[in-house]
């Protein structure tokens, strides 16, 4: 009967538990229900005083939508299409510049179409004149050649540039080349101009000789050429051939052997002749063989002769020359 009635009791507290959890939850989702109903009526509040505001402000934001698309298509897909319409109209006329019946015009214009940078219209952005001229840049450079190849020592000369600078995207002043870089083109075109007395010709071919670009190393031929444009008046063969008057200028031309002796410890076996006593000394005496090299002095040290070049070119405006000469006399 006892365990009956424990039975009983555990029983009822299951239920009773079991009913309270159940108030719980009920409570609990009745709260939720009730604060989603209460948040619905505030927003349905809220757009009955809002919703014109909106609107409003959509409509706002539309507007502006609209002049930022035509102000974006007017000045970045309109006007730009407008430009590049004339800059074709303006690149044919520069383009039927290369083709006159007068070498000299081509080039010039040819050269002018190569230019990195160059000043072509007021009114058309320049950039998109460039544009529409890379398609002939190719036959710019042949205009060039067909001058030199005529025998027109200043196209001779340009076109030594290109072949020395090739696609070289630091130089300042051309930008893209259809050949690359050649030093033996450049040097023969160098020298094409300097046989007709191009002075600035002989200032690359220095520079040529000095750092074997296309020929062999050869100082006497550099400073022959550096010579020349001095005297010819080239203000920066001036500052260079002066430069050479400060140390002077020595070429190897040749060797020759001689025999030393020496009572130190010996490094070179290969060069030992031969070893001695010597009762003076009361040592070994150690008999070897050294190679000397012969030199010819091609420019002396004479600062005198420096400040003379130095004062040509400084009266060409040359200011490195003129730094050189008050570093002198400070």
């Amino acid at each position: 009967m006892e365990s009956e009635d424990n039975n009983t009791t555990r029983q009822s507290e299951r239920k009773s538990v079991l009913n309270i959890l159940k108030k719980v939850v009920a409570a609990f989702f009745g709260l939720i229900l009730r604060g989603i109903k209460g948040l619905l009526r505030g927003i349905k509040y809220l757009w009955k005083k809002i919703w014109k505001y909106l609107l409003g402000l959509v409509i706002i934001g539309i507007i502006i939508g609209c002049i930022s698309a035509i102000y974006c298509y007017y000045y970045y897909t309109y006007l730009p299409e407008q430009e590049r319409k004339k800059a074709r109209i303006i690149a044919e006329r520069i383009t039927s510049h290369i083709h006159t019946k007068d070498d000299s015009v081509n080039a010039e214009w040819a050269h002018r179409i190569l230019y990195k940078e160059t000043t072509w219209h007021e009114q058309v952005d320049d950039k998109y004149i460039t544009e529409q001229l890379e398609s002939v840049r190719s036959d710019a450079l042949a205009v060039i050649e067909s001058a030199a190849f005529n025998g027109n020592p200043k196209w001779q000369y340009i076109l030594g540039d290109i072949y020395l600078l090739g696609e070289n995207a630091d130089f300042r002043r051309f930008s893209d080349y259809y050949v690359e870089s050649d030093f033996d083109k450049s040097t023969y075109w160098y020298n094409e101009a300097a046989k007709q007395g191009y002075i600035s010709a002989y200032y690359k071919l220095w520079l040529a000789y000095k750092e074997g670009r296309g020929v062999n190393v050869n100082m006497r031929k550099a400073v022959d050429f550096l010579q020349k444009g001095a005297e010819a008046g080239s203000e920066v063969s001036q500052l260079d051939y002066g430069d050479l008057f400060v140390e002077g200028v020595k070429i190897k031309v040749g060797s020759h052997t001689e025999t030393r002796k020496t009572t130190k410890s010996f490094e070179h076996d290969e060069d030992k002749i031969r070893k001695y006593w010597d009762d003076d000394l009361m040592e070994y005496v150690k008999v070897y063989r050294v190679t000397i090299d012969d030199s010819l002095q091609l420019i002396p040290r004479d600062i005198e002769q420096a400040k003379f070049w130095w004062r040509k070119a400084a009266e060409q405006g040359n200011e490195t020359a003129k730094n050189r000469l008050q570093r002198i006399y400070e």
